[in-house]
Formats: structure tokens, C-alpha cells, sequence
């Protein structure tokens, strides 16, 4: 028997990074590819949690992290300045889109941005880059039936 399924990885993804695209109007990019532009957001997947289940349906929560690059300069006032600027803009952005309608119709909710790391010490990252990280989390009722 052949499964009939969406990708809600993907569903998730595309819808977040076209907020965020929109809003910066820098790349957005999906995996754990890193590159060399001077600034730029990267979406990876790190998992998911089943919440509550029943033979009609599902609820889960959808986890990625939300990689924020900037080229380091200077760290002086202005540098710092200029990445908390971003970092609040980013924020504020999550935080006024709290449900996100996704391609298929349905609902992504409970959308959030988690704990933020400064400065993030990423295994493959080199020290030319300051990274901001959060976990962005959000819930999605799947497999309707």
C-alpha cells in the first residue's frame, strides 16, 4: 500500500524563509550549507515532537534552527549595535507572525523563536563570521484523516 503524506519539513521551511527573505532581503538559506556571503540566514531542521495523537490526525512540534551570520569587523559599538538591531528586528518579525498558512492550506501556529546563543560557537564556522542562533519552534496538525 503506498502512504499518501505532505512534507511539512518543507511546507515549514519555504513559508519561514519567505518571511524572513521579504523582511532582510538577504539569502535564506535551508540546510547546513555554509557559505561566504557577508550576511545571510540559514534554516536547519533538528526535529520534531509528537504532542498528541489520534487515528484521525496528529499535533506536532516542528524544531529548526534559525542561523543568523554576520561578517565580523571591527566588534566595536556599531558592529554590536548593527547585530542587535537585526537580532530584534528578527524577533519582532517571529513574533508577529505567530500562525503562518503553508502551501498546502494548513496551519503552522504557536510559532516562536527560543532561546538565543550570541556569538554562536558553530563546529563549521570559522572565526570571520558572528552568529546569532535560535531555535524556532512552531505546532502543525498533520496526517488528517
Amino acid at each position: 500500500m503506498v502512504v499518501s503524506f505532505t512534507n511539512n519539513w518543507k511546507n515549514i521551511s519555504d513559508k519561514l524563509r519567505s518571511k524572513l527573505r521579504t523582511e532582510f532581503s538577504i539569502p535564506v538559506y535551508y540546510g547546513s550549507h555554509f557559505l561566504k556571503d557577508n550576511q545571510y540566514i540559514r534554516i536547519n531542521p533538528i526535529g520534531s515532537e509528537l504532542l498528541e495523537y489520534a487515528s484521525f490526525a496528529e499535533t506536532r512540534q516542528f524544531n529548526f534552527n534559525v542561523e543568523y551570520f554576520f561578517t565580523r569587523n571591527d566588534e566595536n559599538e556599531k558592529f554590536l549595535e548593527h547585530i542587535m538591531r537585526q537580532v530584534s528586528r528578527t524577533e519582532a518579525l517571529i513574533h508577529d507572525n505567530i500562525t503562518l498558512t503553508l502551501a498546502d492550506s494548513t496551519t503552522a501556529y504557536d510559532c516562536r523563536l527560543d532561546s538565543l546563543d550570541l556569538d554562536a560557537d558553530l563546529d563549521e564556522v570559522s572565526e570571520d563570521y558572528y552568529v546569532a542562533q535560535w531555535e524556532f519552534n512552531c505546532k502543525h496538525i498533520g496526517n488528517v484523516g
